[in-house]
């Protein structure tokens, strides 16, 4: 049997962590944005909310595994998709290296969609985000309030 290490748990019996990586990233600015195109897009999230570690990187919109284990990534965009594509108007995927770990879609237009998991990670492997809308592109693809559109992951152990 293991031993305890007291110094993370505060008085009140909450277990500390206040070292694991983590982030949360975003547009830096909010309103409607374009894809470009109706193809999958990695999602330009510039900004962070936060980045235990600054292990994501706003340039190239991707988080780098800094310690191997079990992570939590989530991801969101609401879409201006059109609804007349056969239930496909709004699309997200998590990847992690090449391999799609999430993916989630929307029916209707405005909607928010998105897609969430714990993956095994290795130290150096890179988790992003993808979306597109259906077969319509225009001016207001996809909204960049952070509160509609984000993407975050955090080290579960």
């Amino acid at each position: 049997m293991g031993t305890l290490n007291l110094t993370n748990i505060n008085a009140t019996g909450n277990i500390l962590k206040s070292n694991s990586p983590c982030f949360r990233a975003r547009a830096s600015s909010g309103g409607w944005k374009s894809f470009g195109n109706t193809a999958w897009n990695t999602m330009p999230f510039n900004a962070e909310d936060f980045d235990s570690g600054g292990n994501y990187n706003t340039s190239t919109y991707k988080f780098t595994i800094p310690v191997a284990g079990r992570y939590y990534f989530y991801a969101q965009l609401v879409h201006d998709g059109s609804t007349a594509n056969g239930g496909n108007s709004g699309k997200i995927r998590i990847y992690v290296g090449s391999d799609i770990v999430a993916w989630g879609k929307s029916g209707r237009q405005g909607e928010s969609v998105s897609c969430g998991t714990v993956w095994e990670c290795t130290v150096g492997e890179e988790v992003y985000c993808q979306g597109a809308t259906g077969n319509d592109t225009n001016a207001d693809d996809w909204h960049g309030d952070s509160y509609y559109s984000y993407f975050t992951g955090y080290l579960v152990g």
